[in-house]
């Protein structure tokens, strides 16, 4: 696709023109023009584990389209698929001498280098992500910075989709499909599982049937159709977030321990069993928000009205937020934050009259995350929130000595 549009729509140029002329002056004679030139540095690909030549391929097309030079440093459990498709393709001599570079292995000071006019790309854990946009020479550098990490992508099921419609069984084999197909290692993956309450029963019931038919294996055998994680490494970091996600949730489908295998001995490969998790408190529980099972691994989860539903889907973001903000704050306090969060007007307070994002949505999201995110609990009256506003400015702020200091809050509000 990308060859085909960019033979079919980019010019043969070094350079691609950007709109239309622009008239810049009343008279017409200061005119101007946006043109896209190649940057003249290099792109660094870092990729997943999980994506060892398409993931590369995808980044490649783009890259060499805008007439860059590239490195790919691909994961290292699985770079040696990686190694063997670079190796081809620079035998074929279809690229320019140097035009594509390979690194296996830990990326070392390979940062310290990057310059202004390099891209960087990522895919992987948001942890790991994070910590690299985070680079003093991304920063000083203000070099571009491309993330796709992990995330808990949901599929919801509508009031009326009951057992018996076409689209209760087009939402069961579509849950169960994302599961197990790649052993359920892609980030786009189903890992929440949003049904209305009446119908978590017969959902549960229905995808274990579904995922009984999944036989796992080894793929080169008849029959099977799950076969093993990338690594044994990641059996054990699956296994250690589905024991962290039954913190708040029950299983209900899978044994981690009693599984068959068809075509392989159990115990000589990565394989890892369907396993369904059912959360009968999503809005109490944070686990299921939080918890990413990079594996063959989903939860139920029922809600009372589509507007739970959403709520439940913002809950992962309002989290992440506040974990991403208290451990960045630490590191540059080097000691321990304290996190405030406080609904404003007019989406909380008043008693509710505004809304009640405190009572509904902030103080069950963080609760459950205690000791380290403190809730406050928010005041009628509005210079009472006022004070609470700067009460949780000088919380968060305080430390960063005295680089931002709260106006005192007014008596009243006007």
């Amino acid at each position: 696709m990308y060859s085909s549009k960019g033979r079919r729509e980019l010019p043969d140029e070094t350079f691609l023109i950007d709109g239309d002329l622009e008239p810049l002056s009343k008279g017409g004679t200061f005119v101007g023009r946006h043109i896209c030139v190649p940057l003249e540095g290099t792109a660094l690909h870092i990729n997943a584990f999980n994506f060892p030549c398409w993931g590369m391929l995808e980044k490649l097309a783009p890259t060499f389209l805008a007439g860059m030079p590239a490195i790919v440093k691909p994961a290292t459990a699985t770079s040696f698929l990686t190694n063997a498709m670079v190796r081809v393709m620079i035998e074929s001599n279809l690229l320019p001498a140097g035009a594509l570079q390979l690194l296996c292995g830990s990326v070392g000071d390979t940062f310290d280098h990057l310059m202004s006019q390099d891209v960087v790309t990522f895919t992987g854990s948001a942890a790991t992500g994070r910590k690299l946009k985070a680079h003093p020479t991304i920063i000083n550098e203000s070099i571009r910075f491309n993330m796709e990490a992990d995330s808990l992508n949901f599929c919801m099921l509508g009031p009326s989709d009951t057992p018996g419609t076409e689209e209760f069984d087009l939402y069961i084999k579509e849950v169960s499909r994302e599961m197990t197909l790649k052993a359920g290692q892609r980030c786009t993956a189903i890992r929440r599982v949003l049904v209305p309450e009446s119908l978590v029963e017969p959902v549960i019931q229905a995808l274990s049937k579904r995922l009984a038919g999944a036989t796992l294996g080894n793929p080169a055998t008849e029959g099977v159709r799950m076969g093993p994680l990338a690594t044994m490494d990641q059996v054990k970091e699956v296994r250690k977030s589905v024991e962290a996600l039954r913190k708040g949730a029950d299983l209900v489908y899978g044994d981690l321990d009693n599984f068959s295998v068809t075509g392989a001995a159990r115990e000589k490969g990565a394989f890892f069993p369907a396993t369904l998790l059912h959360c009968a408190d999503p809005f109490a529980r944070s686990e299921p928000h939080d918890i990413e099972a990079f594996g063959p691994v989903s939860t139920v989860m029922g809600y009372k009205t589509v507007g739970d539903a959403i709520e439940l889907v913002k809950k992962e973001k309002l989290v992440e937020l506040i974990r991403f903000s208290h451990q960045e704050i630490s590191k540059l306090i080097k000691r321990d934050a304290r996190i405030a969060v406080a609904g404003l007007n007019p989406h909380a307070s008043e008693g509710g009259m505004f809304g009640k994002e405190e009572e509904a949505e902030i103080r069950l999201t963080i609760q459950p995350t205690a000791p380290n995110f403190t809730t406050l609990a928010m005041e009628q009256r509005n210079d009472e929130v006022l004070q609470i506003t700067q009460k949780a400015v000088v919380l968060i702020h305080e430390p960063l000595r005295g680089l931002l200091k709260p106006s005192k809050p007014p008596a009243s509000h006007p």
